[in-house]
């Protein structure tokens, strides 16, 4: 890799001086890692399993895949302090996109003052920041998801098995990450890459060997483990909370009378076992693994669900068939909420509030930040309120009140309409399709991965969901505007 050059160098360095004002800010408003909600995240097993023994309490892990818990299980069985390694997982994850990123925009001719400004806007995204606090994987996904497009970009410039391995490894951590990165996507995008560029016979057959050995590998110990042969076996509850529950509570009541759904349908999901007794009686799980066998976890005085109890399986399956069904039978509807989906996908979270405030656990809540204040100009919002009251299971209340950002709509769509362009041009030039043309294609499709994808199975943390993305889409509509601006001055000169 060559040295950068010195202005590049001092962007870099003005990039370095913003991530550092936004972890000191981070931290003066109180947000960062909160121990307490590590220690309660869904996402996570109790953390006493996952020190007591990381590799061993990941085996029993099925609602999702296994690499956020293998990381945090990793880093309490170590000495280090818990919550303030895990905060400096997100701040390198920060460095390490930005960057990436700051390379990828030059790389793609974006002018060196827009490509850092975009990068500090990455660096101090309040929706992106706003998860630290929680410690979930936005963060580390984020990276993730820029480093896998700036390794495309560097095997699709110089093909080699070394850049190919770099990125094939990366799709595979995004998927042993994040259900939302579906092993579908992963097989779409490799068959683009390989198709693009075509190499060794060896090569592919190493690509397409390697994903299916490790997801498969893992999805095979699931169905045999709890015999649920998936990355995520909670992917019910998940369609229960965005299909079911905004459903009209008396359609849902006629599909349970007609006897085509259950009566679990107008049951709230994500609840204790003890409210689910009605169904799961007095199920014994068949291991006496704790991460198996223990309904809830502890924090302090509090006793959270513990989701990943075998359990919750049967759970799981008679609320996916629900959902199904109610999709079949009121497919109108679920495409009418898929734009609630879709507005949710698109609010403005911020990482903090005025008055600040204590969450559930009694730790203080994130106060604003100079960063809320700064997007709260660049994030043009459109109030909207929703009629939830008719709902089957509302998680909002009576009113569903929204603070579309229009900016980040006009960002997706902008890189989903290039992306549609680039497939076109993709197929004129099958032969060799241009780089560009293929690194806006995956793009793309990993864009509607996230947030279509994800839109049509939730309705509640979509925002969240999103936010991974948010680095990504700051830079491709930095590449866009920079083209569009570069094709306008083009016609000009040639019209004179």
């Amino acid at each position: 890799m060559t040295r950068p050059t010195r202005p590049v160098a001092i962007a870099a360095g003005v990039i370095a001086v913003v991530l550092v004002a936004v972890v000191v800010e981070v931290l003066r408003v109180h947000g960062g890692v909160a121990g307490t909600e590590l220690a309660s995240s869904w996402q996570l097993l109790d953390l006493d399993v996952l020190e007591a023994n990381p590799f061993g309490g990941v085996w029993d892990l099925h609602t999702q895949p296994p690499v956020h818990n293998l990381v945090i299980g990793l880093i309490a069985w170590s000495p280090l302090p818990l919550a303030g390694t895990v905060f400096a997982l997100y701040v390198a994850s920060l460095a390490v996109m930005a960057g990436l990123l700051l390379d990828l925009l030059v790389r793609w001719r974006v002018p060196l003052v827009a490509a850092t400004v975009v990068t500090c806007l990455a660096v101090a995204d309040p929706s992106l920041l706003s998860t630290i606090r929680i410690a979930s994987y936005e963060i580390p996904l984020a990276a993730l998801v820029v480093g896998f497009v700036w390794t495309l970009d560097r095997y699709l410039t110089t093909p080699s098995a070394r850049w190919l391995a770099i990125l094939v490894g990366i799709g595979i951590a995004l998927v042993m990450t994040r259900a939302l990165f579906h092993p579908l996507w992963l097989a779409i995008v490799l068959a683009v890459v390989l198709l693009a560029r075509r190499p060794p016979r060896r090569q592919v057959l190493a690509a397409v060997a390697v994903p299916l050995l490790v997801l498969g590998g893992w999805t095979a110990k699931n169905a045999v483990l709890v015999d649920s042969a998936s990355l995520s076996s909670w992917t019910g509850f998940n369609l229960q909370r965005g299909v079911v529950g905004p459903m009209p509570e008396t359609a849902v009541d006629e599909a349970i009378a007609a006897g085509d759904g259950s009566e679990l349908a107008a049951v709230p999901p994500w609840q204790s076992l003890d409210v689910y007794a009605p169904w799961v009686g007095t199920c014994r799980p068949g291991s006496s693994a704790p991460a198996l066998a223990n309904p809830t976890k502890t924090v302090g005085a509090v006793e959270i669900a513990n989701f990943n109890d075998e359990c919750y399986l049967p759970l799981y399956r008679t609320a996916r068939h629900d959902a199904l069904t109610m999709i079949r039978r009121e497919p109108g509807r679920y495409l009418a909420d898929r734009v609630v989906a879709l507005a949710i996908s698109h609010d403005y979270t911020p990482l903090g509030h005025d008055g600040g405030g204590t969450s559930f656990l009694g730790e203080a809540l994130p106060s604003t930040s100079w960063m809320d204040r700064l997007y709260s100009v660049l994030m043009v919002r459109l109030g909207i309120d929703v009629d939830a009251s008719g709902w089957n299971a509302s998680i909002f209340g009576d009113t569903l009140h929204l603070h579309l950002a229009l900016p980040l709509l006009l960002a997706t769509s902008i890189v989903l309409g290039r992306a549609i362009l680039a497939a076109v041009r993709c197929w004129r030039g099958r032969a060799q399709p241009d780089r560009r043309e293929v690194l806006w294609l995956v793009s793309g499709i990993t864009v509607a991965f996230v947030i279509v994808g994800g839109d049509l199975v939730e309705l509640g943390e979509n925002s969240r969901f999103r936010s991974m993305l948010d680095p990504l889409l700051f830079g491709l509509v930095a590449v866009a505007v920079t083209d569009t601006v570069r094709w306008w001055r083009a016609r000009g000169v040639t019209a004179q």
